[in-house]
């Protein structure tokens, strides 16, 4: 398993990573979806773009025109899903 923040190896039956305490995902499991907010998760095939917005604040812009908000603490997230520094 492999923690989403700090990308570090952990135990097959952790939940939360022991090192910086963020929760887990398994490094076989395609990351298809994303986490952009407490309350939205996205395809990540259906992102047209992500546009930045001020104080390190950004939105993202799905191919039907829909705006979300991504969250400061789920940016890191979204850089490793789509392969970007934002």
């Amino acid at each position: 398993m492999t923690c989403v923040k700090c990308q570090r190896e952990i135990e097959a039956e952790s939940s939360y990573c022991r090192f910086c305490g963020a929760p887990v995902r398994s490094t076989e499991a395609p990351r298809r979806f994303v986490r952009i907010h407490r309350s939205t998760i996205v395809h990540v095939a259906k992102i047209r773009e992500v546009q930045p917005l001020t104080h390190g604040d950004h939105a993202v812009i799905l191919r039907d025109g829909k705006v979300l908000r991504v969250a400061r603490s789920r940016r890191q997230a979204l850089e490793l899903a789509l392969g970007v520094e934002l």
